[in-house]
């Protein structure tokens, strides 16, 4: 979204007193131009016409393809995150943003809501993101570049279809083929075909899924359903013992900063995930 927050300062600064609708507008159409949405709402709100201050930016998207989650500039400029997104997903020491120097620019709270849209490989129902007093260095955005000085808090949730999960599982080598993901408020299974010899076996694994590690993702306590053919113990071992763990997110998304996923809602059809990206501290 670092194209979205450039444009927003940029024509605050370089405009002759635009009004929040007019920034609202610029915002909305570089949106377009990047992401070619189904849909699109902005909304900018600010104190005054002279001030740099946003104290509200509100952001809905729907219809669309991402590769990747990063509030930094995909240009050369280097942003001073860039260090955070390029770190190992679980590593604990996470650099300090510098301390900011010179004229800030500031949105005290920014909400961005995407629906039905596609991130890398992973179909998407709802992802809604809050962000807490973000604060960019004047001197860069005038510059063209894209870089955080501070930022206090991140957070939000996400919703996946089981549709979505089930087309995500087959992109990936499993022990399973053809698998199919039912997510319930009793919990998740995935049902597939296992190989034996020369037999192809329905089963399905049962459990509930759980978080370790921060992000990443375990069926606990699976189960395995046979039908029609008994396997030996050491093959349902094997097909158990091979199914955690499910993905780890930080991995396999391109994100910001490292995330730390904080609640799992199973739901009729659907999962909810919701976490908190554990931006670095000020120095």
């Amino acid at each position: 979204m670092a194209f979205v927050l450039a444009l927003l300062l940029l024509g605050t600064i370089q405009s002759k007193l635009p009004t929040d609708a007019d920034i609202a507008k610029q915002v909305e159409n570089a949106i377009r131009a990047q992401l070619h949405p189904a849909n699109v709402q902005v909304v900018v709100c600010r104190n005054s016409p002279f001030t740099t201050t946003v104290q509200r930016l509100d952001i809905t998207i729907s219809g669309f393809t991402l590769d990747g989650l990063s509030l930094g500039h995909g240009g050369p400029a280097t942003t001073a995150m860039q260090p955070v997104a390029d770190m190992a997903p679980r590593n604990e020491s996470l650099q300090s943003i510098p301390h900011p120097s010179g004229r800030q620019i500031r949105i005290r709270d920014a909400k961005i809501i995407c629906r039905d849209f596609i991130l890398k490989s992973l179909t998407v129902q709802e992802l809604e993101l809050h962000i807490h007093e973000l604060r960019l260095p004047l001197r860069s955005v005038t510059g063209g570049s894209f870089a955080i000085s501070g930022i206090e808090t991140v957070a939000g949730s996400v919703v996946l279809p089981q549709q979505g999960l089930t087309d995500f599982l087959r992109g990936h080598k499993l022990p399973l083929e053809r698998p199919e993901v039912v997510v319930t408020p009793e919990g998740c299974s995935v049902k597939g075909f296992y190989h034996a010899a020369l037999l192809s076996v329905p089963v399905e694994v049962t459990g509930w899924l759980i978080v370790k590690e921060k992000a990443i993702l375990w069926l606990d306590n699976p189960q395995l359903k046979m039908s029609h053919v008994t396997l030996p113990k050491f093959i349902t071992d094997r097909v158990l013992k091979s199914v955690n763990p499910l993905v780890d997110l930080n991995a396999e998304l391109s994100l910001p900063a490292p995330l730390t996923i904080t609640r799992i809602t199973h739901a009729a059809g659907s999962l909810r995930l919701d976490a908190v990206l554990n931006f670095p501290p000020p120095e």
